[in-house]
């Protein structure tokens, strides 16, 4: 402890009935020790409640083995042993083909204890206590490993009678139980499966309330086919008590290293790296807790945890290791607008300096009024929601546990949870980089404009899938005609655009400003949200503040005449002047009217974001969203918030990888990186190197996105952008090979952490500036300005670089000080076994032609001979069919 140097593994041991004195003794070493583990310590603990120093109520912990327990009795049903308790999947593949439930009774098993109850699901083992600690194990090797505890947050009048919780097995079978406390408040718990979690929608699971409660919809966990799905639900008088709330809180370090929830303005890999205040949880415009504009419910950590919450909890707030500071339980005095209001703010999550409180935080609250957090919802209380509070006086907090065998498989469990799309976008989006008008001429845009740099686009003979208009091509915010005086003749222009190889996308949102025809038009038939609140700070009711300076009033996504009108104009817009698509912009919440009403009513505002996505942009396939609620099923390339033109984790360069390897794992694997270089917001535009690197930690991404013209900055820049985009052009098959995968196969990332290619390898867990395009190529940029040289790590396998396939590598290894000046992106392909020697190489097409088509195939290679014809590979086995390869 004195030496403050990371430990690597910890052993903490106890007599057989633990501590009594829970202030010192283990509990102290345990405090001493909490900050200096390091995410993947082995931390082996008597009393995994050593971990809560900062909880109080602990009176009582017993240690996991007690009297009356032993290993052999704890697992006697479950017939596991140190070669089946971590098959290859991790457990997930619990249903056969036919649809039956493939061996459910045998495995889930519940044994109560006094003040104790453990459920049992396959290898993995809940136990919660009376006093509402929990926690969660995984038999690995035939031993029950900790993967997390936490507690569900009691009012003091519970912990003072734990032994009035009252333990009920409800249905054996599928693992249901339910605690319940003298004040009402409950826990109610069964094992996930498909056929359990559906079983628990007529009654283990309060699932079938409903009252058009969208958090009564229990889709969220019907295809979680491990771990553990919980209720947590307090009464209205018990949560006042509670401060207001109901709550679970997970401990972060035995859990190891965490990633998912979202994108933020400071994009922290993992998100160890940094403090997530305490707050609201929705999509936002650099908002409160850095939320951003792409938020998802689900959390996955290297020790295999899986966390999901229902992601239409009502007032869902969230903080993941909270800065401990302020009287409020963590609180800190913040206040936020809209759009360029926050951009002064400081960019949040901030960096952990070691202050914060090391758990995960889930709260359903009774409203967005937290203390000491202004935002533009934080008055809001939806109709429906106080109906349903007047029947039910109660909070609930649905979430599910699961502890798979390692991070890969976590983060499958939660991308089977979620709907795929039926497509990709259209391919000309990810052979060739869209052209956008909007960093190069911001709102200054003209027809003239255009026309000129698409000329000089195909003059240098550059890709090219799309010129997308931006802000302002319009005469009115939210009308859909060309301002005649900066676009004299628009049908004219895309018609050149259409020659040119250009198809033609126009900047769209949701809002219409007052002087608009589209207003006077759509007020009074209704179309448009309305609010309750009066008259404030110049804005009319239903209008309110967004990034630029007219106020706006949002269209009503709820009404279906709305949208059908909305979404009218636009095919109409897209009839007149031949236009192909639209970026989709804005449509999280945050800008929405204060106290605003819907056409159908809506209890958590998230749904307007869902419903914006997927009944006006999903209309359209050339198209772009930067938003998202519930729609991996929608075909369309999401979009990263707008990025600043810095180096920084803080929305710069550095974020870029991190965001990209988030959208993939929360299950948005079309993800389109903003603009290369940045927005140039203020003036602050790249200069050479930036743009250069971000082009090239870019190409091998989803799709890209040019604004900043690289020939504006120097014939340098130019020569080397344009040699980034051969490189695309040669590796685009494969990227948009893997998009059709995502699309059939459970929304595998199309690209992928370095924990991803071996989930069990530590050396992987840290790594923000690395990602594999599928499994077999490795791209390493640099992102730090001024660096020539970088380390690169390379997983198990055999591999080889791009530029220079004979030279190969043997991982597991760290390569030290690859070179990478400016015109050198680190790339490494993985090497196929066979007994073929690569040529020398040959020059930098024909080895990119190579990777490009390098596809790995199960066959045997046994009396196999290699054909090479043409182009193609055959490789003929008697054993085998003959196969391309």
């Amino acid at each position: 402890v004195r030496t403050g140097k990371p430990l690597k593994a910890v052993t903490v041991t106890d007599t057989p009935h633990g501590s009594s004195d829970i202030n010192g003794g283990l509990w102290g070493i345990a405090k001493s020790l909490g900050g200096l583990l390091t995410p993947d310590a082995d931390l082996n603990l008597s009393s995994p409640s050593l971990l809560f120093p900062a909880l109080d109520g602990l009176d009582g912990n017993e240690p996991y083995l007690t009297e009356d327990d032993d290993e052999e009795s704890l697992y006697d049903a479950l017939s596991i042993s140190s070669s089946s308790s971590d098959s290859s999947d991790g457990g997930l593949s619990r249903v056969s083909s036919s649809g039956s439930l493939s061996g459910l009774e045998d495995r889930v098993r519940v044994k109560v204890h006094p003040g104790r109850v453990d459920i049992f699901n396959g290898a993995e083992h809940l136990r919660l206590h009376a006093d509402g600690m929990m926690e969660l194990r995984r038999v690995k090797d035939g031993v029950p490993v900790l993967i997390t505890a936490g507690r569900v947050s009691l009012p003091d009048n519970c912990r003072d009678h734990i032994e009035s919780c009252d333990i009920a097995v409800l249905d054996e079978s599928i693992g249901a139980v339910q605690l319940s406390w003298i004040n009402g408040s409950a826990l109610r718990v069964v094992a996930a499966s498909p056929a359990g979690v559906e079983k628990g929608d007529v009654g283990v699971l309060p699932f079938d309330r409903d009252h058009g409660n969208p958090a009564s919809d229990p889709s969220w966990a019907k295809k979680l086919a491990c771990g553990f799905v919980l209720e947590f639900s307090v009464s209205q008088h018990t949560a006042e008590e509670a401060r207001g709330m109901a709550e679970v809180e997970l401990d972060m370090r035995t859990a190891g290293y965490w990633f998912g929830g979202g994108h933020y303005m400071r994009q922290h890999w993992p998100l160890n790296r940094g403090q997530f205040e305490l707050g609201p949880f929705f999509p936002f415009d650099n908002g409160p807790n850095g939320n951003n504009t792409l938020l998802a419910a689900q959390w996955m950590t290297s020790r295999g945890l899986l966390v999901l919450a229902n992601p239409d909890t009502p007032f869902l707030h969230v903080g993941l290791n909270a800065p401990q500071v302020g009287p409020h339980d963590g609180w800190i005095q913040r206040s936020w607008g809209t759009g360029v209001q926050n951009l002064a703010r400081e960019s949040l999550p901030a960096v952990e300096n070691g202050t914060g409180d090391g758990m995960l935080r889930l709260q359903a609250r009774a409203s967005y009024r937290t203390v000491e957090m202004l935002h533009p919802l934080r008055d809001w209380m939806p109709a429906l929601w106080k109906e349903e509070q007047d029947k039910d006086q109660r909070l609930s907090l649905q979430f599910a546990l699961c502890a798979t065998a390692n991070v890969k498989q976590a983060a499958e469990a939660a991308l089977q949870t979620l709907p795929r799309p039926s497509n990709p976008p259209p391919r000309e989006m990810v052979d060739a980089p869209i052209w956008t008008t909007w960093a190069r001429y911001h709102a200054n845009v003209t027809q003239a404009k255009v026309e000129q740099f698409a000329h000089e686009i195909v003059g240098r003979g550059l890709s090219r899938s799309v010129m997308e208009i931006d802000d302002k091509w319009q005469t009115k915010y939210g009308d859909f005609d060309f301002d005649p005086v900066k676009f004299p003749n628009p049908k004219e222009m895309v018609e050149m655009l259409h020659a040119l190889g250009f198809k033609v996308t126009l900047w769209i949102m949701p809002f219409v400003e007052e002087a608009s025809a589209a207003y006077q038009e759509g007020a009074p038939k209704g179309y448009f949200l309305s609010s309750s609140a009066p008259a404030t700070k110049g804005l009319k009711p239903g209008f309110f503040k967004w990034w630029q300076p007219v106020p706006a009033a949002a269209l009503d996504v709820t009404n279906p005449e709305a949208v059908a009108w909305f979404v009218g104009r636009l095919k109409r817009l897209r009839a007149d002047y031949l236009i192909d698509g639209f970026k989709f912009d804005a449509g999280e919440p945050c800008f929405l009217p204060p106290h605003f009403v819907s056409h159908k009513p809506i209890v958590t505002p998230v749904e307007y974001t869902r419903l914006y996505v997927q009944e006006v942009a999903s209309q359209f396939s050339y198209a772009e969203v930067r938003t998202g609620h519930k729609t991996s099923s929608v075909p369309l390339l999401t979009r990263m918030g707008d990025r600043f033109s810095t180096w920084s984790t803080g929305n710069g360069l550095r974020s870029v990888i991190p965001t990209l390897l988030t959208s993939g794992i929360l299950g948005y694997p079309f993800c389109l990186p903003d603009m290369i270089g940045g927005n140039a917001y203020f003036g602050n535009k790249p200069d050479v190197e930036l743009l250069v690197r971000w082009a090239q930690a870019n190409a091998l991404m989803p799709a890209m996105q040019f604004s900043i013209a690289p020939w504006d900055l120097s014939k340098e820049a130019d020569k080397l952008c344009k040699a980034v985009l051969e490189l695309r052009e040669k590796l685009a098959g494969t990227i948009f090979s893997l998009m059709e995968d995502a699309c059939s196969k459970a929304l595998a990332p199309v690209c992928r952490p370095m924990w991803w290619l071996d989930p069990d390898d530590a050396e992987t867990f840290p790594i923000d500036d690395q990602f594999a395009i599928g499994d077999d190529i490795i791209v390493a940029p640099v992102v730090v300005k001024g660096q020539k040289k970088r380390d690169v790590y390379l997983p198990k396998g055999t591999w080889c670089e791009l530029l220079n396939p004979s030279n190969t590598f043997e991982g597991p290894t760290w390569l030290e000080d690859v070179e990478a000046p400016l015109h050198i992106i680190p790339i490494y392909c993985r090497v196929m076994p066979t007994d073929i020697v690569s040529p020398s190489n040959e020059g930098m097409e024909e080895t990119v032609d190579r990777a490009a088509t390098m596809v790995p195939v199960p066959v045997r290679i046994e009396d196999a001979k290699l054909v090479l014809a043409d182009s193609e590979a055959l490789v003929e086995n008697p054993s085998t069919e003959t196969v391309k390869c």
